[in-house]
């Protein structure tokens, strides 16, 4: 480093400035020095410094006013013999020290000055000088530039003393607006925050919160149509759900979306989040940083900031959301908050917490935020959690509002927020997913005929043939793994309405063995429970290859000369099989849901699946309700661990005033007895008088006729002989 330059003095970040930067929040071009013997000036300087120095404070990032540059043009000038007071003692003296010098005349002046006019404290700061080439001229001249870092000072930075112009008095305080230093109203000074106490976000900043909520498994879910929008109870089926969830955000504080197992709230919640986040990216764009403002007209020396918030602060102007899952355990408020922190800041890439506190974003400026808590029912320590919980939401700032998904009585307390509880699915919306999911699979179907020649019709015969199963569709979930058993290339993974799994695009040479795939066994039963799906699933298994040796084309025709359809039948399954795909499938989710609560949870899963198929054998079969005391005091078949799995995993459902649980639906009901006998391998005898128990004990004989239809579906898929009882006297 040349003895004429300060040590960290760097030529090219000068360049770089003056190059590709203009005046503004953070830099400043000063063709000299102010005079400080000439107050007026000095207080000029003062303004600036002060100004500086409060936006350092507030976005954490450093200021600098450049001396030797010319602002309109930038023109750099050499200012070696320029002094803010006077010519140090010894200047040009070759033994006089350089350094020494400059800190005498300029390091220590500005030093004293700040000391005398500026409260509370002085800022940080360091003054470099050094040498740079201008690159228009290639001459070498000297320059300098301060640099004013961000000081953590407990009240913002202001005047210590009076100028005596009396054009300002004690206590004023200036800012940065664009290029301009302007002053701040006394009823605005409170808003010059310190970023070591409340965060900042630049346009960048609030862009990569945005982009988080656009991108991923919320815009995942916007795109899959129709991921339908449950509808509500207490609205019409006309209004928009989402629409209606925001339009309450100005009358009720907290939110509850209350549904069960999959009818589609984290679905719901994600789309809340996307649309705002939608919202929010249209103004994200209008100004860059802290002290930017839309109106460029060049403020005067009787400028004041009205709005710190509007004028001065990046303002959001639609609320932003914060999607959070549940799925966590916390012991207190602070942890809580310190959670939610953390996700923040990953969403800006930083490596740890610079807060841990919420308020520390919700308080800053202008900010409006929505909090989205997905599934409080999946709280790992439920009761602590839970209780802590409430205790946050009671004191909420006026800023925030919040959304939760719950189960239904999942958390005490959580029913006296304003509740907006999802309806089932309407035979119109049921028909709308099944038909996109058909236009979807066309090439699937084009391999099969149909009686009617449209697999739509062909599908809602079938569950018209089977009216049990139509109230078990009316469940998003169920509903989706419905479709996904039937038209097998569906079988794509599709993002769970609770865990968020990608999707996984089926290649196009995949889809062309779209029969191929159907006879393949995706995987075990979970109860042990295993299929021939080939005998199952088409009346004709020759393949169109084989079909077509050794015949000439008169061969096929038939007597009213039309070619005779080689394709094979499409033919849904048995609905036993059909239950037990989606019974397995809707296991398979809660066990990936529930891995973190319990440890053991396939094998908690399988004993809590047989516990409730003997209680649905052996208790009346056509009562959809059971006594858990009965089952659970007196013949221990099942624990309390084990109804609240059957709970989560939408098997029963707990009467809260009563000692009883019941099944979800009649034919869950009908179907878990079935598979008890067959997994218990039953024989004829011991059928026969459960049968005649059951004849003495039921209104409604329907119901065993179901129950061993069922019994035989699966005995008969696993070509185990089926029962022949005679239903007679």
């Amino acid at each position: 480093m040349p003895e004429d330059s300060s040590r960290n003095f760097d030529s090219n970040f000068f360049l770089d400035k003056v190059n590709r930067w203009t005046e503004g929040p953070r830099l400043d071009f000063k063709e000299v020095y102010y005079n400080l013997k000439d107050e007026e000036q000095l207080a000029k300087f003062i303004k600036h410094v002060i100004a500086f120095s409060n936006v350092a404070r507030r976005i954490g990032k450093v200021c600098w006013i450049l001396f030797g540059v010319k602002d309109d043009t930038k023109e750099i000038l050499d200012i070696r013999d320029k002094f803010p007071s006077k010519q140090p003692k010894g200047w040009n003296n070759p033994k006089v020290d350089f350094g020494s010098m400059m800190t005498q005349g300029f390091e220590d002046e500005f030093r004293n000055c700040f000391t005398t006019w500026i409260s509370p404290d002085i800022p940080d700061f360091t003054f470099e000088y050094g040498y740079v080439i201008d690159p228009k001229d290639n001459n070498r001249k000297f320059v300098s530039y301060l640099t004013i870092e961000p000081t953590p000072t407990e009240t913002h930075f202001c005047l210590k003393k009076s100028p005596q112009s009396g054009k300002y008095k004690v206590g004023d305080s200036f800012i940065r607006k664009n290029s301009s230093t302007v002053l701040v109203a006394k009823d605005q000074e409170r808003y010059l925050l310190s970023r070591s106490k409340i965060e900042y976000f630049s346009k960048d900043d609030w862009g990569k919160i945005v982009k988080h909520h656009l991108t991923g498994d919320f815009q995942r879910f916007m795109d899959i149509q129709p991921y339908i929008n449950p509808g509500f109870e207490k609205h019409e089926e006309k209004v928009d759900s989402i629409q209606a969830i925001l339009d309450n955000i100005k009358r009720h504080k907290v939110q509850v979306i209350i549904g069960g197992r999959g009818e589609g709230k984290s679905i719901l919640l994600h789309r809340i989040a996307y649309k705002l986040a939608e919202q929010a990216s249209n103004w994200i764009t209008q100004v860059n940083e802290y002290g930017q403002s839309i109106d460029k007209n060049k403020e005067n020396d009787d400028y004041i900031v009205k709005s710190i918030e509007k004028e001065i602060e990046i303002e959001a102007k639609s609320p932003i959301p914060i999607y959070f899952s549940l799925r966590t355990s916390f012991s207190s408020i602070s942890d809580f908050e310190n959670q939610i922190c953390g996700l923040i800041n990953s969403f800006l890439a930083k490596s740890k917490n610079t807060f841990t506190n919420l308020s520390a974003f919700t308080d800053m400026p202008g900010t409006r935020w929505l909090i989205l808590l997905d599934g409080v029912d999946e709280l790992r320590n439920k009761d602590v959690a839970g209780q802590e919980l409430q205790k946050w939401l009671r004191y909420l700032p006026e800023n925030v509002n919040v959304i939760m998904t719950s189960r239904p009585l999942s958390v005490t307390g959580i029913d006296e927020y304003y509740p907006m509880i999802i309806k089932p699915l309407t035979t119109t919306q049921i028909d709308q997913l099944l038909q996109t999911r058909i236009n979807e699979n066309s090439v699937f179907f084009d391999v099969y005929k149909f009686a009617d020649s449209n697999p739509f019709q062909t599908i809602k015969d079938w569950i018209i043939s089977n009216p049990d199963i139509q109230n078990l569709l009316t469940n998003f979930r169920a509903l989706e793994y419905f479709i996904e058993q039937i038209i097998p290339s569906n079988n794509q993974a599709k993002p769970d309405m609770d865990d968020m799994l990608p999707v996984v695009n089926i290649k196009s040479e995949e889809i062309s063995n779209a029969k191929e795939k159907v006879v393949e066994i995706i995987e075990p039963a979970i109860n042990g429970l295993s299929f021939n799906i080939s005998e199952l699933t088409y009346e004709n298994q020759i393949s169109l290859d084989e079909q077509k040796i050794g015949l000439d084309a008169e061969s096929v025709e038939t007597e009213n000369n039309e070619v005779e359809d080689p394709r094979d039948e499409f033919v849904i399954q048995d609905i036993s099989i059909v239950l037990k795909r989606i019974i397995d499938s809707l296991e398979k989710d809660e066990i990936h849901r529930m891995q973190g609560i319990n440890t053991n949870t396939p094998q908690f899963a399988r004993n809590t699946r047989n516990s409730l198929c003997r209680i649905a054998w052996n208790d009346n079969w056509d009562n959809i309700e059971f006594n858990c005391e009965t089952y659970k005091v007196k013949e221990k078949w099942i624990d309390d661990d084990q109804l609240y799995w059957g709970e989560n995993v939408g098997y029963i459902q707990h009467n809260p005033n009563y000692i009883f649980y019941k099944f979800i639906d009649s034919l869950i009901r009908i179907y878990f007895a079935a598979e008890y006998a067959f997994e218990s391998r039953l024989n004829n005898e011991d059928i026969i008088s459960m049968v005649g128990n059951q004849k003495s004990r039921i209104k409604n004989e329907t119901v065993i006729h179901k129950l061993i239809s069922i019994l035989n579906g699966l005995l008969n898929a696993n070509g185990r002989e089926k029962l022949n009882i005679n239903f007679g006297g």
